[in-house]
């Protein structure tokens, strides 16, 4: 939900949003990060937000969503005056794995969107993702599936049901070669020099869970040849559209593999 009223000569903003990060400035301010589907990302100052309880209340809990409202600041930093908590979402922060997949989910939108340039699409998939994780707890497909969805959603998914050169049927092949950096999945005619083999099978999975609602996290389950191939060809993808590797991908492969 959005909404815009003027407040002594601004503009004070009302939108749901969810909280991506808080740094500590000084004794008692923070500067958050807010996921919005009206504003997308934005950056806000929330003045002696850590000593406020009647202005914030327990709204500043990472990857709650909450009602914000704010005005415009000094450059690309807004005032956030007060919040109320929409969805409180205390599950994830009590589960040291599933922390660190929403960590990593939060990441990647901050790395891959434009600064408050609205995608309610990627919001809707988001809060779907951390609804997941709060009530049903980490998992290996879930991650997949949220960066399959998330490469699709921004233009960036490569050929997965053709080979990426010729755009031969790939279905009745018994392995395949994916080279992202050749616009995905190759026929044997055209895999020569091949970054990997893939199973066509694994290819077809994934298509196949594009074709529901992004925001649907319950219901799907991935075999152990697609959750190990599936990651092999979403970190390829990741390695060439993110400007660094995300640090919190170290933290995970620390803590150890979650359940499929």
């Amino acid at each position: 939900m959005t909404a815009v009223k003027t407040f002594r000569g601004q503009q004070l903003h009302h939108s749901d949003a969810i909280l991506l990060k808080t740094t500590v400035y000084g004794e008692a301010d923070l500067i958050l990060v807010l996921f919005s589907p009206g504003y997308g990302l934005i950056k806000g100052f929330a003045r002696a937000a850590k000593k406020s309880i009647k202005r914030f209340g327990g709204s500043l809990s990472l990857f709650s969503t909450s009602n914000f409202s704010f005005k415009e600041g000094q450059g690309d930093l807004k005032v956030v005056s007060d919040a109320e908590l929409v969805s409180f979402r205390n599950n994830i922060s009590a589960d040291m794995h599933c922390f660190a997949t929403a960590s990593y989910g939060v990441e990647l939108i901050e790395m891959l969107l434009v600064a408050e340039e609205p995608n309610p699409g990627v919001y809707r998939m988001l809060t779907g993702f951390l609804d997941y994780l709060n009530q049903y707890g980490n998992s290996a497909f879930a991650k997949l599936l949220f960066e399959l969805r998330l490469v699709e959603a921004l233009g960036f998914l490569p050929h997965l049901l053709h080979c990426s050169e010729c755009y031969a049927d790939i279905g009745q092949q018994r392995e395949v070669a994916f080279d992202v950096s050749r616009g995905g999945a190759l026929c044997s005619s055209c895999g020569y020099g091949y970054a990997f083999a893939v199973n066509p099978g694994t290819l077809g999975s994934l298509s196949r869970c594009l074709r529901g609602p992004y925001d649907i996290f319950i219901g799907f389950k991935f075999s152990s040849r697609t959750l190990s191939e599936g990651t092999m060809v979403l970190s390829s993808v990741y390695r060439q559209i993110l400007p660094k590797e995300p640090k919190t991908l170290k933290f995970m492969a620390q803590l150890g593999a979650p359940r499929s």
